[in-house]
């Protein structure tokens, strides 16, 4: 029952999700997943997150808080801080982060996202949808799957690990910079 999506409303108090999106996300959960129980909670019961900054004046040496709220920041701030909210969760359930590279600089994804890969990898399945073969390589996944797609469907071009030539050949076609990336 997708009832619960009909409240969200935007800040001008809009609905989010509209009658035919919703009847969208039905039929493919059920038809395509065979997902016919969803899970949900109330629209007034999603957690508040704000974000903290102390700066220390230099030239007086006093301490000044900033609080803003998550809605506050630009998407790049925002992404940055529930992917490392995701990241750094003790859950041992499967995660699956689509294309986590959005709005995101280079350095922040090799730093934060690639290093913690790594990490909670040996604890929980982790599953990324890409456009960024860095993730993939950098982050050392088990399991690289590269599509190619056209406006119409994805097809599988290979499947296997960055020890694999044909998969690493792909990767590389991607890579800015060929295979000297």
């Amino acid at each position: 029952n997708l009832d619960a999506l009909k409240n969200i409303k935007d800040e001008e108090l809009n609905r989010v999700i509209n009658d035919t999106e919703l009847s969208n996300i039905q039929t493919r959960l059920t038809f395509n997943n065979g997902f016919e129980d969803l899970e949900s909670i109330k629209f007034e019961d999603r957690p508040t997150i704000t974000v903290t900054k102390k700066i220390i004046d230099e030239s007086t040496g006093v301490e000044k808080i900033f609080t803003k709220s998550l809605s506050q920041l630009s998407l790049g701030q925002q992404q940055s801080i529930l992917l490392a909210i995701l990241l750094q969760s003790k859950s041992k359930y499967p995660l699956i982060i689509d294309q986590p590279e959005d709005n995101l600089d280079s350095e922040f994804i090799y730093k934060t996202i690639v290093s913690n890969l790594r990490r909670i990898k040996e604890n929980r399945q982790v599953i990324i949808i890409t456009h960024n073969p860095n993730i993939a390589v950098l982050g050392d996944a088990e399991l690289i799957i590269p599509l190619k797609s056209t406006s119409i469907k994805s097809i599988i071009t290979e499947r296997g690990s960055i020890d694999k030539y044909e998969t690493r050949r792909l990767c590389c076609d991607i890579l800015e910079g060929g295979e000297q990336a």
